[in-house]
């Protein structure tokens, strides 16, 4: 299996190919990646390198893929190919950099909410430690994160339906053609047939996630949960099973919380699948993940820590993990981790953080109360 650096350099390699049409496809893959946030410093500064070079090529098509990529860069870059695509002597290649800079400036809004959010939460976070009547804060803090999903969504959505209009308006440019260019029409089909599938998953997600959280709690035994999720998990994935551990001997069976376990059972898979996903499908080694819990804060709260030794994860894959639609794996849309957040934050009252290094792997650590303030069921 190739590496990550390995895939990188190919993709690089594939910039300075001699067909326009496959060149132009490759700065598209390279667009994808970019959006997920997964090319390290190094790599990023080499891409921009090559872009730039691109920004001169004597194919149209090229220069159109270079524009759709520049929204992506950094600020300098971004400006300076903008700057030259606004006098292109193509007026495709114009209408693209004027859609990148509309696209450039919705990115940066975005941005700025995002920090906006993350400091608002913050400041409440701090409330929980310093007030009693967590579940009234928390309740606020749904009620936020409910307002930055919808936000999210409809920001991914918007980016998503200008890659279709780019889209639409190069298959306008072939059908125009004196001769039908079919190869370059199947490419555009085709990357418009992966946007289709793109928005079914913001639209499938949005629809499991847009209802109020509510938490039925009841006293669980947190041990038999995790018994039950990581059989559930090696079931999924059936060619992993026979060497995928999940360790469960440094959780007490006797530890409880208050819980809705329909909640916890859903968060808990998300973090297992995403902890054996961190390894090669096609390798040989074993899967090995830990799951620890102790009682924390005198006893009032459980921490469950959940840590492999997988591939772990970039800087700027962390900032994006927990961002609906961030996800930088194949078919991915990033929900994994953002319902397991929300469930401990928004459900319980609890929370959720990530530490990951890239090569050495990556610990969740989910921390929950051990006594609900309402809504607790007997058993």
């Amino acid at each position: 299996m190739a590496s990550e650096t390995d895939k990188e350099k190919a993709l690089l390699h594939a910039l300075g190919g001699a067909e326009p049409l496959a060149v132009a496809q490759a700065v598209r893959d390279c667009v994808g990646r970019l959006r997920a946030a997964e090319w390290g410093i190094d790599t990023l500064d080499a891409l921009s390198d090559k872009l730039v070079g691109l920004a001169g090529h004597e194919s149209a098509r090229v220069r159109e893929a270079v524009a759709e990529a520049a929204p992506y860069l950094a600020e300098p870059v971004f400006a300076g190919l903008v700057s030259r695509f606004a006098s292109d002597r193509s007026s495709y290649v114009r209408e693209e950099a004027k859609r990148a800079e509309r696209r450039r400036s919705a990115l940066r809004r975005a941005a700025v909410k995002d920090e906006e959010h993350d400091v608002r939460v913050g400041r409440w976070y701090a409330d929980l430690d310093r007030h009693k009547g967590a579940r009234k804060i928390a309740e606020r803090i749904s009620a936020h994160e409910r307002e930055y999903f919808v936000r999210r969504l409809h920001h991914d959505a918007a980016t998503t339906y200008m890659a279709f209009e780019s889209g639409l308006q190069k298959i306008r440019e072939a059908m125009d053609e004196p001769t039908i260019d079919r190869a370059a029409v199947r490419a555009e089909v085709d990357q418009l047939q992966h946007l289709f599938e793109f928005l079914q998953h913001l639209l499938d997600g949005a629809r499991k996630n847009a209802a109020t959280i509510e938490g039925d709690f009841r006293e669980e035994r947190l041990r038999a949960l995790l018994d039950e999720q990581a059989a559930v998990v090696r079931a999924h994935f059936p060619e992993r099973a026979e060497r995928t551990e999940i360790d469960l001997r440094e959780v007490d069976p006797k530890l409880v919380a208050d819980v809705d376990g329909k909640f916890i059972k859903q968060a808990v898979g998300n973090i297992l699948k995403n902890a054996v996903e961190a390894y090669p499908a096609d390798g040989d080694g074993r899967i090995e993940v830990r799951v620890s819990a102790r009682k924390v804060a005198s006893g009032t709260q459980v921490e469950l820590v959940f840590a492999d030794r997988g591939c772990g994860m970039q800087e700027a894959q962390v900032a994006h993990a927990f961002m609906p639609f961030g996800s930088s794996k194949p078919g991915g849309t990033g929900f994994g981790l953002f319902l397991a957040r929300n469930v401990a934050r928004n459900v319980h009252g609890g929370d959720l953080v990530l530490e990951s290094v890239a090569g050495k792997g990556t610990t969740v650590t989910m921390t929950l109360p051990v006594r609900q303030e309402k809504g607790r069921a007997a058993r």
